[in-house]
């Protein structure tokens, strides 16, 4: 998803004509490829089997693999289309053959070393549930062009263009809770003054280079960002089946030393039991925020990869009762085939598209970190 949200960001920059005319434009679709080429991992407009994933309405489109832009099929429509390529990741720095065989029975085979393993093909799951009716498209309104004659218009503005539905959100009675609405949003977080616990999970479905993305994802935002007593304070909370607060608000005053100790935190754990992310949740409220500074916003921001059927439906009640606390909850999803958005849409702060942010992987959501150090403050 950062790819096409980066994608479409350059949409909003250098297209004034409508989304028709940049199709047929190629000093446009240089742009948007030298803009993709500049990311790190990015490769080439070919997908690999880890990183290969299909927009949400590819299947309901009509005449997408025969549009004209191959290279924009390409980047939407992977694996409906032929163009996901079997190839080693490039995060193993072209190690796969001193790996295998060892790599090629486990859960990493397939996302680290398709090729040497010889298992290419699809992604061997399927999503089970409904993603978000979104346009994909940063600051430009899909209202003002005329996208819906086009098969790629159709995609990146599905919302627009009536090919999905917004996620029908069960009603419930409103609290009696007066809180100050929310000014850190996901574009907005580490503007401001704030008190931030970071969820990371570690259940049995991350894998060891899972977890380490994780840590690095933090740690590249803590960077940027201005650590002090008075400004920003992290806390960490580990989960997985069970919940261990790692750091606390006010551990930590200078960047370095947390750098350091979140990297020893994330390679020390080991992945194991199922998440249960309601519980982490409710242990945040009552012991992560104790001594936080009264005139400063909480915030708690889960890096979620798995709802188990077992518990998932705990989640909504256990973020009530934190943004009833008159806390801010911003999600960081990286897609599988557990993930119930519904349940996204009832976590995270409201509106909805202001608290959370999708990623198709743990690399990608690591190689997106700078997206939340170029701050828009």
């Amino acid at each position: 998803m950062v790819g096409i949200l980066f994608l479409v960001g350059i949409i909003s920059q250098i297209c004034s004509n409508g989304l028709g005319s940049f199709l047929s434009d190629p000093n446009f679709r240089n742009t948007v490829r030298r803009a993709l080429d500049a990311q790190p991992g990015s490769g080439d407009w070919s997908q690999t089997v880890g990183q290969c994933r299909d927009q949400d309405q590819c299947e309901t489109v009509e005449g997408i693999c025969g549009h004209e832009d191959t290279e924009l099929v390409s980047l939407l429509c992977p694996i409906k289309c032929g163009h996901c390529v079997c190839e080693d990741s490039l995060s193993t720095g072209g190690n796969c053959s001193s790996l295998v065989p060892d790599i090629c029975s486990g859960e990493l085979a397939q996302s680290l070393c398709a090729k040497s393993c010889h298992v290419c093909g699809a992604p061997e799951e399927e999503m089970t549930t409904t993603a978000p009716c979104m346009d994909n498209v940063v600051g430009l309104e899909c209202a003002d062009l005329d996208p819906c004659s086009d098969p790629i218009g159709m995609i990146v503005c599905s919302r627009h263009c009536g090919i999905c539905q917004d996620i029908t959100i069960p009603t419930s009675p409103v609290p009696a809770v007066t809180c100050a609405p929310p000014w850190t949003t996901i574009d907005k977080i580490g503007c401001y003054p704030a008190e931030i616990v970071f969820l990371m999970e570690y259940a049995r479905s991350d894998s060891l280079y899972d977890v380490y993305w994780e840590g690095s994802f933090i740690r590249e935002i803590i960077e940027e960002w201005p650590i002090s007593p008075d400004y920003i304070r992290i806390g960490l909370v580990v989960y997985h089946d069970t919940v261990e607060e790692s750091i606390h608000i006010g551990d930590f005053d200078n960047k370095a030393d947390l750098q350091r100790r979140i990297y020893e935190i994330t390679s020390s754990l080991r992945p194991s039991g199922r998440a249960n992310l309601a519980n982490a949740l409710n242990f945040t409220r009552q012991n992560s925020f104790v001594g936080a500074r009264p005139d400063v916003e909480r915030i708690v921001v889960p890096i979620v990869h798995e709802m188990h059927a077992e518990n998932k439906n705990d989640i909504p009640a256990a973020a009530v009762e934190i943004k009833d606390d008159c806390m801010t909850i911003i999600g960081l999803i990286v897609n599988s085939p557990s993930i119930d958005y519904t349940i996204v849409s009832q976590m995270v702060s409201r509106p909805v598209d202001q608290f959370f942010y999708n990623y198709r992987n743990f690399f990608e959501m690591e190689t997106g970190a700078k997206y939340f150090y170029s701050l828009r403050c």
